[in-house]
C-alpha cells in the first residue's frame, strides 16, 4: 500500500508542485535534440518516427532521459539515433494491459543497454521505472539535462581522435547551466520544496559544478593529441559528478512528491 501510495504521488506530481520557472524555456530548448521529428521526403511526418521523451526516475539509470519512438506494432523503442549521447538501444516495457508483473507500480520501466552497458535486472525492472518527460518539474528536468550533458563529456572524450574542444566547452555551458538551476532551487518563491530539500539539492549541485570547472580547468591548454591520464581523470571527476546528479534527483523527486502529498491534502483529496 505504501509503495502505491508513492507512485501514485509521482503521478500527480506534475500538476501539484511549482515549476521552477526561470530554467523552463533553457530546459525545453534543450531537450529539442532528443525529441525532434523524422520527416519523408515529401514533409509527411510518419507517426512511428516522432519522438517521445521518457525518464527513468529510480533505479541505476535514475536521471537518465530516453528519447522513444513506438512503432506500428505499438512498440515504444529507444535507439542511439534518438539518443546520441546515451546510445540507449532499448523498449519500455509495462505499459499496457498484461505488461510488467515483475516490476510492480503503475509505470512502466526501461530495458536495453546504456552508454553500452547491458542490462542490470533483464528479468525484472531492468533499468528503472520510467515516467513521461512532460509529466516532471522544470527542476526534475533541468538536472536530467545537466546528467545528459555530464555523459556527452564522457562520449566526446571517447571519440577517435577525442573532441577535447568540445568536451570542454560542453563542461563550460553544463556548469553555468546548473549554477542557474541552483539559483532557482535556493529561491524560495520559484518552488515549494522545502528549505532543507533545497539546501541539501543545491549543495549535490554544487559538487557538480566544481566536477564541471575541474574538467574545464585539465583542458586547458587544450591537448594536441589524446592524453590517457587526462582521460582518466575527467572519467574519474564525471562519472562522480553522475552519481552526484543522480543523487539531487532523488532529493527533488521526493520532496516534490512529499509537496504535491500534503498539497493534494489541502485540497480535501
Amino acid at each position: 500500500m505504501q509503495n502505491f501510495i508513492l507512485w501514485f504521488m509521482l503521478l500527480i506530481l506534475g500538476g501539484l508542485v511549482f515549476p521552477l520557472s526561470t530554467t523552463s524555456q533553457s530546459t525545453n530548448k534543450e531537450f529539442l535534440y532528443q525529441t525532434s521529428s523524422s520527416t519523408t521526403s515529401s514533409g509527411d511526418i510518419p507517426v512511428a518516427m516522432i519522438a517521445t521523451g521518457f525518464i527513468i526516475v529510480d533505479g541505476p539509470g535514475t536521471g537518465t532521459v530516453l528519447a522513444t519512438t513506438t512503432d506500428t506494432n505499438g512498440a515504444i523503442n529507444a535507439t542511439p539515433a534518438f539518443n546520441p549521447a546515451t546510445k540507449a538501444e532499448g523498449h519500455i516495457s509495462g505499459i499496457g494491459v498484461g505488461e510488467g508483473m515483475n516490476c510492480p507500480g503503475p509505470l512502466g520501466h526501461y530495458h536495453g543497454t546504456l552508454r553500452g552497458q547491458p542490462d542490470p535486472n533483464p528479468e525484472n525492472c531492468g533499468w528503472g521505472h520510467v515516467d513521461l518527460l512532460a509529466n516532471q518539474s522544470n527542476g526534475i528536468q533541468g538536472v536530467s539535462q545537466a546528467y545528459t550533458d555530464e555523459i556527452s563529456i564522457l562520449t566526446l572524450i571517447e571519440k577517435e581522435p577525442p573532441d577535447y574542444d568540445g568536451a570542454a566547452n560542453a563542461a563550460d555551458k553544463a556548469a553555468m547551466d546548473l549554477a542557474m538551476l541552483q539559483e532557482d532551487i535556493n529561491d524560495p518563491t520559484k518552488n515549494m520544496i522545502g528549505m532543507g530539500a533545497a539546501r541539501r539539492a543545491s549543495d549535490k549541485l554544487g559538487k557538480a559544478i566544481n566536477g564541471d570547472k575541474f574538467v574545464v580547468m585539465t583542458l586547458s591548454p587544450l591537448p594536441t593529441k589524446r592524453d590517457p591520464a587526462i582521460d582518466v581523470a575527467i572519467n574519474l571527476k564525471i562519472n562522480n559528478a553522475l552519481n552526484i546528479k543522480q543523487e539531487a534527483f532523488m532529493i527533488l523527486t521526493e520532496a516534490e512528491a512529499m509537496a504535491a502529498a500534503m498539497a493534494a491534502m489541502a485540497m480535501g483529496e
